[in-house]
């Protein structure tokens, strides 16, 4: 017998080309909004490593064996192909980004309406391209909303699997967090709580232990296969990847026990919440969604408690670590509201629609009230100091001749190389001693680096990368008996120290 999806026998399908015009309406604000002045403010620590990589590996550069690279197979190689067909474009890389975040909002819609009917879906949607953690990383060269888009892809075909009984959309999905985990090492949540679900419905007896294998077996080989094949192909055994970026994320905090690990996790969650108070409205949810009649809801449901691998991480966590459970609270705030004025608009005649109308607009402006400031702070910002200081590194250095800095933003803005550890030089790994001055002074001696841009104290942010080697006094002590300093470059507030080898 022929599937039909729930949202098809509900009455308010009738209203589903008014729906599709208002989704349609408000990705085109909303998008108008994530890409407007995408190159206005170019500091971004994280992002800059990323931009250098791919420049790297744009002229020749290995992977692994010339350069140090923390980034996986899809992300990297995508951003290459960009950079490749624009010239390196900053705002066309960022818009990259924010393109697959408002491809997969459309997935979100498509999710809620699956569920709960077209409204749900386009509530869940407001709520998710409407979030200022979803905004701010969409924004950004980062694998983070690429990882993002591709989970949402993974967790529509696994809903659509358990929804229309197509069994075949489970390796899909499979694949899909595959091709995601390809973008952030941390793709493999998204699929844990796929696995958290299948091994509900098997405990629960609402699936025969054969069916739960042969559906673990059809999401794990596919995803297994991509992920693990293309690391493999990308980062071969014995490749610097191993060594100095996963055996060293996972050596970062070693020396914490359980206990401190768990209170690590608490104090990040406690931030994400605190950050998005009104997750806190669908928490009390999510027990009756986890065992509901809808294999929809229990998918949805089972994806937040995979966020709770990260309390076994000894490494540092960040709140974006939970981004791809935001379309998942997005969309159960979609629902609590979509039932609000369904029940407020059951109460008949025109004074009853009229009320839903203001019931609607007013709990969606309470669920976005925190997010829309802190979206707005971003569009507005500008700094050209980035590109100035770039100009000035390029005009005083030869193509080719090496530069070391805190921040390897810097050498791609001015297409400069630097030492091997520069693409990840990071608080995490010099306050962890796998960098340190001695290193350093070693690699700027054997690449006869011609600039060195230090970010030093007096200014707002204040440093926190270079300044935190081990051994910074003989490190500092080095450069000014080997280099002259020539300058103090403001960069919006950041105060960067320039040297120069004395015979320029």
């Amino acid at each position: 017998m022929k599937h039909n999806p729930p949202y098809a026998k509900d009455s308010r399908g009738a209203g589903s080309y008014r729906i599709f015009f208002a989704v349609a309406l408000v990705m085109l604000a909303l998008g108008l909004l994530y890409v407007y002045n995408l190159g206005g403010w170019l500091i971004a620590d994280d992002e800059g490593t990323d931009l250098y990589e791919i420049w790297r590996i744009s002229e020749g550069d290995v992977p692994g064996v010339d350069l140090i690279t923390e980034q996986l197979l899809v992300f990297l190689l995508g951003g290459v192909g960009l950079g490749l067909l624009s010239d390196f474009n900053v705002v066309v890389l960022r818009g990259a980004s924010a393109v697959l975040v408002l491809g997969s909002a459309w997935l979100v819609f498509l999710l809620g309406r699956e569920m709960w009917g077209p409204r749900a879906g386009f509530l869940g949607m407001v709520f998710y391209l409407l979030n200022s953690m979803v905004y701010a990383q969409a924004r950004l060269f980062r694998p983070d909303p690429w990882m993002l888009a591709f989970s949402v892809l993974g967790l529509y075909l696994f809903v659509l699997a358990q929804t229309r009984v197509k069994r075949w959309y489970v390796s899909l999905a499979g694949v899909m967090y595959g091709i995601g985990t390809l973008c952030k090492l941390f793709g493999v949540l998204p699929l844990g709580g796929c696995l958290l679900f299948l091994t509900y419905q098997v405990i629960a007896d609402r699936t025969s232990f054969r069916r739960f294998l042969g559906d673990v077996t059809l999401l794990l080989v596919p995803f297994l296969l991509i992920s693990m094949g293309g690391t493999l192909a990308f980062y071969p055994p014995g490749s610097a990847y191993y060594n100095y970026v996963l055996g060293q994320h996972w050596q970062l905090g070693s020396q914490r026990g359980l206990t401190l690990r768990l209170g690590k996790g608490l104090v990040v969650v406690a931030l994400f919440l605190r950050h998005n108070l009104a997750f806190l409205l669908a928490i009390p949810l999510l027990h009756r969604l986890a065992v509901s009649r809808s294999p929809g809801e229990r998918v949805l449901a089972w994806q937040v408690p995979s966020g709770l691998a990260y309390f076994v991480l000894s490494r540092p966590i960040y709140e974006r670590y939970w981004l791809y459970l935001v379309p998942v609270f997005g969309l159960i705030l979609g629902y609590l509201v979509d039932r609000l004025v369904g029940w407020v608009e059951s109460r008949g005649g025109s004074w009853g629609r009229f009320q839903a109308i203001l019931v609607g607009v007013l709990a969606v402006g309470l669920g976005v009230a925190q997010s829309v400031p802190a979206i707005l702070q971003h569009p507005w910002r500008r700094e050209e100091d980035t590109l100035a200081l770039a100009a000035y590194i390029a005009a005083h250095t030869a193509p080719g001749e090496s530069v070391l800095s805190d921040y390897a933003s810097l050498n791609f803005h001015a297409r400069r190389p630097s030492v091997y550890q520069a693409s990840i030089i990071a608080g995490g790994r010099i306050g962890g001693g796998f960098v340190t001055g001695a290193d350093l002074i070693a690699e700027i001696e054997a690449r006869d680096v011609r600039m060195v841009i230090l970010h030093v104290s007096g200014g707002s942010p204040p440093p926190h990368q270079l300044v935190k080697l081990h051994d910074f006094d003989e490190f500092y002590t080095y450069l000014n008996q080997h280099f002259c300093r020539v300058d103090t470059f403001n960069r919006a507030g950041q105060l960067l120290e320039i040297y120069q080898t004395c015979s320029e």
